[in-house]
């Protein structure tokens, strides 16, 4: 995070698997972003509302612009990230391990670089929710090394979302 307080993200993980398909739909809705038809997972929705309890003044549509994903044979991004320069970003919910994590980055990065359909579009940005877990030291310094150890499938710029808010971490180049 920036140099401001903490804001502690605390839902638990594992509520968003118990959400009837009704409160789905409402959470959806609730979050008004335009999602262009979109029916969004329950880990997608809960993602969305850790990021907005970041800045709970600042609407979500404001924040980000959603990228529709509504029967698009191509790899997309999740969506521009409007209070972040319009950044195109790929968001993966998942646990505070380093080995899933990889394997997500890894693999979404390498599908949207090896797409034969030239509308796909290149996954080089992420934000790894692994709440309610806190971002371990061990796994910052893991998550900071992925560039070194894919040379092949490099990012640009990651961030993870944890139970103390959202984080760049800083990818070493050498």
């Amino acid at each position: 995070m920036t140099g401001e307080a903490p804001t502690f993200v605390t839902r638990s993980a594992d509520d968003w698997r118990d959400w009837t398909d009704d409160e789905l739909a409402r959470r959806q809705a609730a979050l008004s972003v335009d999602f262009g038809g979109d029916r969004l997972n329950r880990n997608e929705v809960a993602s969305l509302e850790r990021l907005q309890s970041l800045a709970p003044d600042i609407p979500l549509r404001e924040k980000i612009m959603w990228i529709p994903q509504f029967r698009s044979p191509v790899p997309l991004n999740d969506f521009h990230w409007r209070a972040n320069g319009n950044l195109v970003v790929d968001m993966k919910t998942t646990g505070a391990k380093y080995s899933p994590i990889h394997r997500l980055i890894k693999r979404s990065v390498f599908v949207s670089k090896h797409s034969p359909l030239s509308a796909a579009q290149l996954k080089e940005n992420f934000i790894i929710d692994i709440c309610p877990a806190r971002l371990s030291v061990k796994l910052r310094g893991q998550l900071a090394k992925y560039n070194l150890r894919n040379p092949d499938n490099r990012l640009s710029r990651l961030w993870v979302l944890s139970r103390d808010g959202l984080e760049e971490i800083e990818l070493l180049e050498t």
